[in-house]
């Protein structure tokens, strides 16, 4: 679910979790009826209703999701009549990341990152009816190329490239590329909290893509390597558990 805060002079808003259609809302409810690690475009709208006039501070912890909704969801953010800053909290992987490049800035702590590739789908019938979701999806990339092509002097075919190789960017290689894109110090353990907090490290499921960098995997794994060998260290209780939970959640791996 969408978190946010109206602080009077801005607004916050915290989109962790996977990005979905809302016809999808029926789905994703648990045993208690409620949905968790999902963001939904009516959510979006209802929050950005309630700050009309407001400078929003979006902070982006997200593997991506559904194309439509990511896009719908980008386009509230660039009507907004006041200035939008995303945060990059983790990673802004996927339609994430177009929702982050449609807000005036991006901010990136030196410790996360912006993942780009090609949209997928699939479908079952005839063969004219499946290439015809091949120059769909070719129409999709186009326009998602575009939106990040103006951000790097237009470059559609740099551009392009990165998208077919499924690339993630750090924070500097963001940082000089794109002309929006701020690095900034990292903290992490406050990074972390704020994920946990927030109940959006859950979805964060890195492994489904082909390229996710091994920076994410082995900062993870070190740190939940060097807690187990130094119980006796000065690290407080809170920041071990923090760092288990992120650990179980960098080990999921999809099934079927």
């Amino acid at each position: 679910m969408i978190k946010i805060k109206n602080l009077t002079t801005k607004g916050e808003i915290y989109l962790y979790g996977i990005i979905v259609d809302d016809s999808d809302a029926q789905w994703l409810r648990d045993e208690d009826g409620n949905i968790l690690g999902y963001q939904f475009p009516a959510d979006v709208k209802a929050q950005l209703d309630s700050l009309k006039g407001l400078p929003i501070d979006v902070h982006i912890s997200s593997d991506g999701g559904s194309v439509s909704a990511g896009i719908a969801i980008a386009n509230m953010l660039a009507a907004h009549d006041a200035p939008t800053v995303a945060y990059i909290d983790s990673w802004a992987a996927s339609i994430a990341s177009v929702i982050a490049f449609n807000c005036n800035k991006i901010v990136m702590p030196e410790n996360t990152f912006i993942m780009i590739h090609n949209p997928a789908g699939g479908g079952m019938g005839e063969s004219s009816f499946l290439r015809s979701i091949a120059d769909w999806l070719d129409k999709i990339r186009d326009t998602i190329a575009d939106t990040y092509a103006k951000h790097c002097g237009g470059d559609i075919e740099r551009i392009k490239s990165a998208m077919d190789a499924e690339t993630w960017y750090t924070a500097r290689e963001a940082s000089e590329l794109f002309d929006n894109v701020e690095m900034v110090e990292a903290n992490d353990v406050k990074a972390v909290a704020q994920i946990m907090e927030r109940g959006g490290i859950e979805k964060l499921e890195y492994s489904k893509y082909n390229s996710a960098p091994t920076a994410i995997k082995s900062k993870v794994n070190n740190s939940a390597n060097d807690n187990s060998a130094n119980d006796n260290n000065d690290v407080s209780n809170d920041v071990k558990n923090i760092l288990d939970k992120l650990q179980r959640s960098f080990n999921y791996e999809e099934k079927g």
